[in-house]
């Protein structure tokens, strides 16, 4: 597809979740719509990348298995087999962890 290849959807099913908590904390915490708050926001990124960096490491260390049994002379990357908009499912989770550390950072500069 040209969005995802593989199981890369799967990045999409992992963070929906995460960002749906969102709502419930800004409920939680008596916060309306006009005060905005952007710290819910990067703690559920980087609850997101968590699961998101197991996943791609484990969907890495499966197709690397699947090719081993096959006679190679020097070390074989598999490739991104398995991404989400050309990215491969294991660098999602930094991805996340970037952008939710941002989005705290600049929730308290302000």
């Amino acid at each position: 597809m040209i969005i995802w290849r593989g199981k890369g959807l799967m990045v999409l099913l992992v963070s929906i979740p995460c960002f749906s908590v969102v709502p419930i904390i800004n409920l939680i915490m008596d916060y309306s719509t006009r005060d905005s708050h952007l710290w819910p926001y990067g703690v559920a990124a980087i609850l997101a990348g968590i699961p998101c960096w197991f996943l791609g490491q484990h969907l890495r260390e499966k197709s690397i298995e699947k090719y081993k049994h096959y006679p190679i002379e020097e070390d074989f990357d598999t490739g991104n087999l398995d991404s989400f908009y050309y990215i491969p499912v294991r660098w999602w989770g930094p991805v996340y962890g970037v952008i939710g550390i941002g989005l705290i950072i600049s929730e308290f500069i302000k």
